[in-house]
């Protein structure tokens, strides 16, 4: 009862009041929203054959009809514009893949952070969230590099073990730490609420103000035999759509950001032999 006061309520303030309604789901396998009218005012015909208004009546069964038929055109008609909109996505992130291919072959230099700052700043752009960071992990493997902003380098100290910490978190909860560590793929819908994670670290490092979502994915090397190594992580945070509220990355965010990781391990090899070519000819 207290709800329907409540709608009542809000009908009042901006309609004058509910008399009439009838809702009919916009729906195309899953529901996707609601078409609704309100207030129906009948009309009659006067004695010169002039229609007027008589005030609100009830809908009818035709009404729902033409309701129903409005409905599912309203359904096709987003199916239709999610499935442009899909497109156009994709066919963005199919030629900026092309670009940042073309970027690789032409590195032909030891120093790859120019393209690593251009793969976090696609990573961003594409997946459309607030900030993407790529951690290399140091030769010591005991600390990951990040560079949080240009010209910023920062070391973070990566824990010996997390595993048994006794705390009932992930150790640390170092996000980046743990995929480097585990090889796996961590995805997180509000780092904030998760008490999985604590958000200080990279949060108060990276120069954040919130963390929400957040999605990592290990940046790993093939060698000759076949076997690989995870040598960092690509981090994306701070998901949002288009009216900016922050939501979950999908999967088609996950099958960039791991071609994009391919693209990073791909420029350290490039920079290693090249720094093993430059060396042979010094000796």
């Amino acid at each position: 009862a207290g709800n329907e006061e409540e709608v009542q309520e809000r009908y009042r303030n901006s309609f004058g009041g509910l008399e009439s309604g009838q809702q009919q789901p916009v729906k195309h396998e899953d529901i996707l929203g609601v078409l609704q009218v309100i207030n129906k005012i009948g009309t009659r015909t006067d004695d010169y054959g002039k229609e007027e208004a008589v005030g609100c009546v009830a809908f009818t069964h035709d009404d729902e009809t033409v309701l129903k038929s409005l409905a599912t055109m309203s359904a096709i008609t987003l199916q239709v514009h999610k499935a442009l909109e899909s497109e156009r996505r994709s066919k963005d992130r199919f030629a900026a893949l092309g670009a940042m291919a073309k970027m690789l072959l032409r590195q032909s230099t030891a120093d790859v952070k120019s393209l690593y700052r251009h793969i976090q700043s696609e990573a961003a752009r594409l997946c459309h969230c607030e900030r993407a960071f790529i951690y290399m992990l140091d030769p010591s493997k005991t600390h990951m590099q990040v560079e949080p902003t240009l010209g910023q380098q920062l070391s973070l100290r990566l824990p010996p073990q997390w595993a048994g910490s006794g705390s009932g978190k992930l150790g640390m909860n170092f996000i980046a730490g743990h995929c480097v560590r585990t090889g796996a793929p961590i995805s997180v819908t509000d780092v904030m609420t998760d008490p999985k994670w604590c958000s200080s670290i990279e949060q108060r490092r990276l120069g954040l103000e919130e963390l929400h979502s957040v999605i990592a994915l290990p940046i790993e090397t093939e060698g000759i035999d076949g076997t690989r190594e995870v040598i960092g992580v690509l981090q994306a945070v701070n998901k949002t759509d288009a009216k900016g509220r922050s939501v979950d990355f999908d999967a088609e965010d996950s099958e960039l950001l791991e071609g994009l990781c391919g693209y990073t391990a791909s420029a350290l090899s490039t920079s290693m032999a090249f720094k093993a070519t430059a060396a042979s000819y010094k000796t």
